[in-house]
């Protein structure tokens, strides 16, 4: 067991509230006697639950337990708060997968081959892959936006005057400014390009998800062992491991292509 860890159950065991309440009750009760000897034997007591209580396995097992309830809770939490985000066509598929990792998680607690003690981190990896769903829903609704606002055929009809005009010219200066807009052209043609592609990435990654979760829901009851059922989310989790690295790309892909080359437009026709 890791250090963290072994830190977070000894928090828990000095937090419990019985023990709470038995540390106030000691004080007060040595305040009134004007003793130090119920002191004396509380710390002793505390020594004890903290050395040896804490440490025991079944309080190891309570600690575990309600520490995966918590992560659980708060992921169930970010899930949600990312859905509220959601236009109603994607706010409809997340509902509809909640409802599938519902029914997912009431038959696998109802499959009596698999223990209900030990399946439960495997059935809090549910919540994880509804939040990586809410999560893609929501960078593909934004990048949905963005292509709603770009025309890929703006592009290249930009970049073909642009080149028609550079053809033509002879003053160096002109034809220098000419290329520098052919490159922002060319740059931006590309940027849009890897929207699109990213944008039909996380269609089809959403899409398998929900489909995963369908199977799943329609095999579950088939499952006979714990190992069984991690394999099969675990397959699913290495679907949605990219996202990070795909929000992170959208991110660093910077203004509107279109806006930027409107802008470039019309400065050139200023300038003319």
């Amino acid at each position: 067991m890791t250090v963290a860890r072994d830190a977070g159950v000894f928090r828990r065991a000095f937090f419990n509230q019985y023990n709470l309440i038995l540390l106030a009750g000691t004080g007060l009760f040595s305040a009134t006697t004007s003793s130090w000897l119920p002191l004396l034997l509380g710390a002793g007591a505390e020594v004890l639950w903290l050395v040896l209580g804490a440490d025991s396995p079944p309080f190891r097992r309570w600690a575990a337990r309600q520490q995966e309830r918590e992560q659980r809770e708060a992921a169930e939490q970010r899930a949600r708060a990312v859905a509220t985000q959601l236009a109603a066509p994607y706010a409809e598929r997340f509902e509809e997968l909640s409802q599938l990792a519902a029914s997912i998680e009431a038959q696998a607690r109802a499959n009596p081959s698999l223990e209900a003690r030990l399946i439960g981190p495997e059935l809090a990896k549910l919540v994880h892959l509804r939040h990586a769903f809410a999560d893609m829903a929501a960078l593909h609704q934004r990048l949905s936006g963005l292509l709603e606002e770009n025309d890929a055929r703006e592009l290249r009809r930009d970049i073909a005057d642009v080149e028609r005009a550079l053809a033509t010219e002879h003053d160096p200066d002109v034809a220098a400014g000419l290329r520098q807009n052919l490159d922002l052209a060319a740059k931006r043609l590309r940027q849009d390009q890897r929207i699109r592609a990213t944008h039909r990435l996380l269609g089809v990654k959403m899409d398998t998800l929900e489909k995963s979760f369908r199977y799943l829901q329609a095999n579950v009851v088939g499952i006979g062992r714990r190992e069984e059922l991690s394999s099969e989310l675990d397959e699913i989790i290495l679907g949605v491991e990219s996202l990070e690295e795909m929000q992170r790309e959208v991110d660093s892909l910077g203004p509107s292509p279109v806006m930027t080359l409107r802008a470039a437009r019309s400065s050139r026709q200023a300038d003319g």
